[in-house]
């Protein structure tokens, strides 16, 4: 999994360690005009889904992960690592038994979403990079997109009576960011 910046490329390979656990190696390489040098190397717990579950916010890079443990069990992480890509910060069980669906970092904020059946879209801060937090749930799952600082499009599979029916759009207003609301869906 390749993510870019204008000055660094970040190289993220996701890997089983002997124990039966997952785990993402990043290679951090910098980039100046016709100059490479490979810069730093780190690692977390878990796998990485995207190029979207990585973002570089000033000195630091954010990520979510997919952990699979040895006994086959599930848990979606959020970790931030410093400009050596050193840890500095995590909610290792953000979601315990779930996977990463999609995750779009706007800002201070990562909007994630995971296979959770009961409050799969969670919206996570990071006022402090040492400190994540979550700030607010919502019972919807999908991919989302950021279409402004305050509103989400959600694409989530329609149910009717346990049924699959297709695909729907949905709005999502996240100004209280502590109670997300769906805008509308069709």
């Amino acid at each position: 999994i390749i993510y870019m910046t204008e000055q660094y490329v970040y190289l993220a390979s996701n890997y089983t360690d002997t124990d039966g656990e997952t785990n993402t190696k990043i290679r951090k390489v910098y980039v100046w005009g016709d100059y490479i040098q490979p810069f730093a190397e780190g690692t977390v717990k878990g796998t990485v889904k995207d190029q979207s579950s990585l973002d570089q916010y000033g000195k630091f890079l954010r990520i979510a992960t997919t952990r699979t443990m040895k006994d086959r069990k599930t848990s979606v992480g959020v970790y931030t690592l410093d400009y050596r890509l050193e840890p500095y910060g995590s909610i290792p069980d953000v979601a315990p038994s779930e996977v990463v669906v999609s995750c779009r970092f706007v800002n201070r904020r990562l909007y994630l979403s995971t296979s959770n059946k009961i409050y799969p879209f969670i919206i996570v801060e990071f006022p402090t990079y040492k400190n994540p937090q979550v700030l607010g749930r919502l019972k919807i799952s999908g991919y989302m997109h950021a279409y402004n600082s305050t509103t989400m499009i959600g694409i989530e599979r329609e149910v009717q009576s346990g049924q699959k029916l297709g695909r729907k759009v949905v709005l999502i207003n996240v100004t209280d960011v502590a109670n997300p609301k769906i805008l509308s869906s069709g």
